[in-house]
């Protein structure tokens, strides 16, 4: 089974399986020359590659973090800056405007974040912070009641909240830590760092925001997510006996 745990495909299906492969190889034959000679323009075509909403993409990345951590211990993290800030993507509307809009401005964002992580490789600037993910769009479970109530129901105010123009593509950053956790070598401090900030955003994501905070239980939690998440604060807290388990990343759905 290959490593990423692609099932087996019809004839059909075959022409995007082999896309996927293409892809991978393009990130390994992009890594491989730009570690014998780092260049500006290497460096910057596997940042775009990063970029892109791919979990083969993904998967290839974290197979080369050890490898370019050592032509540069800083380089893992920067891709991995990257590949957060790609994955919060603009909702897709009925507005073809809109929709070039949030398109356009999504480039802009994921430049932005490429440019600062150039700047700070190269000693112009500090040390760029994690990407600022949009909240996860969980909500009160829906419940009915036939016949009257035993008590007064409680009166909940109505919220005027405008949902986010952008989501997180759970699928993208659950490849991502897939992948950390079987492919960085001795945790270092930066990964610690990275599980500390993606813990405080799963909380949020699985709870209620502060003036929500009734008790209830909550739908439409990112539970694909969940499932990949804690997968890699195991391979933290216990990384020997996961890394023992190749096919661990197996349950990351293409």
């Amino acid at each position: 089974m290959p490593l990423s745990g692609e099932p087996r495909m019809s004839a059909h299906s075959r022409p995007h399986r082999f896309t996927r492969t293409v892809r991978r190889i393009a990130v390994l034959g992009l890594s491989a020359p730009y570690r014998r000679n780092p260049t500006d323009e290497a460096l910057n075509r596997l940042f775009q590659l990063t970029a892109r909403r791919d979990l083969a993409v993904q998967i290839a990345i974290a197979t080369q973090l050890n490898k370019l951590g050592e032509t540069d211990t800083r380089l893992p993290r920067s891709f991995v800056r990257v590949a957060l800030s790609a994955a919060a993507r603009p909702r897709r509307s009925e507005d073809d405007e809109a929709n070039r809009r949030g398109q356009k401005n999504h480039g802009r964002r994921i430049a932005k974040a490429i440019q600062a992580e150039r700047q700070w490789l190269n000693g112009e600037r500090a040390v760029p912070r994690w990407p600022k993910l949009p909240l996860w769009p969980s909500r009160k479970r829906r419940t009915f009641r036939i016949g009257p109530s035993l008590q007064d129901d409680e009166v909940v105010p109505a919220r005027s909240t405008k949902p986010s123009t952008f989501y997180v593509d759970e699928h993208v950053i659950g490849a991502l830590v897939s992948g950390v956790s079987l492919f960085v070598r001795e945790m270092p401090a930066w990964v610690l760092d990275l599980a500390d900030y993606l813990l405080r955003w799963t909380v949020e994501a699985n709870n209620e925001p502060p003036d929500e905070q009734d008790g209830l239980d909550r739908e439409n939690r990112p539970y694909y997510w969940n499932a990949r998440f804690f997968g890699f604060l195991g391979a933290i807290v216990f990384p020997r006996s996961i890394r023992r388990e190749p096919h661990a990343l197996s349950r990351t759905d293409d």
